[in-house]
């Protein structure tokens, strides 16, 4: 079932997307229209819209989102060393994600595999996960103190992650 506002602020219910997608594009100037068919038809699912526009924003920013992963995950962020190839590697990591995940099919459901099970390890370790992560990344591992509020952190987006991953497999059974 989708619901469509219309001109007159009434909500209309469509059994058919088509039908509802229709009525939204004539209501449109020809621009923004183009537009939205453009984005409806190249990211279906709000997912992997997401993970397009993350994957757009890491390989676009690597050292501003490697800032905000510091800001949240450390008491004394100004004091980490980052690997020399960090953020060759945030950026190539942006564009797989945004690649594979405006591509779709088969990639994109190994990519959403990998992440499930990443998100799972995380949501089951987020401490290691973290230990892990800064022992790999960062030159003075030993002189980083982490925030408490960081495992919970990583929890949750393991958590997401893992849902994420189980709508989506779900998605794809029901299809077979």
């Amino acid at each position: 079932m989708y619901t469509v506002r219309s001109s007159r602020n009434r909500w209309i219910r469509f059994q058919n997307r088509s039908l509802a997608l229709s009525l939204v594009v004539s209501a449109m100037d020809s621009e923004s229209a183009a537009w939205l068919i453009e984005v409806l038809l190249v990211a279906r699912s709000m997912a992997r819209a997401s993970f397009v526009t993350l994957g757009v924003v890491e390989a676009l920013f690597p050292a501003r989102i490697t800032d905000l992963y510091e800001k949240l995950a450390y008491e004394n962020p100004d004091e980490v060393i980052r690997k020399e190839w960090l953020l060759s590697v945030v950026r190539a990591e942006g564009i797989v994600v945004g690649v594979v995940s405006l591509l779709g099919g088969r990639g994109y459901a190994w990519l959403l595999n990998f992440m499930g099970l990443a998100g799972a390890v995380a949501a089951c370790f987020p401490s290691q996960y973290h230990h892990l992560a800064t022992c790999l990344i960062y030159e003075n591992p030993d002189e980083i103190e982490s925030t408490d509020r960081f495992p919970t952190i990583i929890r949750g987006l393991g958590l997401l992650y893992v849902g994420i991953c189980l709508r989506a497999w779900k998605r794809r059974r029901s299809t077979e």
